[in-house]
């Protein structure tokens, strides 16, 4: 599954192998999950090119884990075909973390 709207570094890119940050972006977001339950909004184009499924996913306390991914700067702002819904939120949440140069904003190039 790939979540709608936040690209984060992975630990294992089938090209690139370890992306810096991989592990930061990873302990992000098991520190918002933290153990809960979750559920998920499918997008409007509901597969990627590769085959994964494109959601929305909220834990059972109400966090929109995407948006807090964001929010956090773990991840950058991505856009994948029709899925736009709550594409507002996203940009104002990786705003947030730009301004305050949270996690990759912070970063150094």
């Amino acid at each position: 599954m790939r979540l709608i709207g936040a690209d984060t570094p992975e630990l294992h890119h089938p090209r690139r192998g370890r992306e810096p940050y991989g592990r930061e972006a990873k302990a992000c977001l098991v520190s918002i999950l933290n153990g809960q339950k979750v559920r998920l909004k499918i997008g409007a184009d509901p597969r990627d090119r590769y085959g994964r499924t494109l959601a929305h996913l909220w834990t059972e306390k109400g966090v929109h884990v995407n948006k807090e991914l964001l929010r956090r700067g773990c991840g950058r702002l991505m856009v994948i075909g029709a899925n736009t819904g709550h594409l507002s939120e996203l940009v104002a949440a990786q705003e947030e973390a730009r301004a305050a140069k949270r996690g990759l904003w912070g970063l150094r190039p």
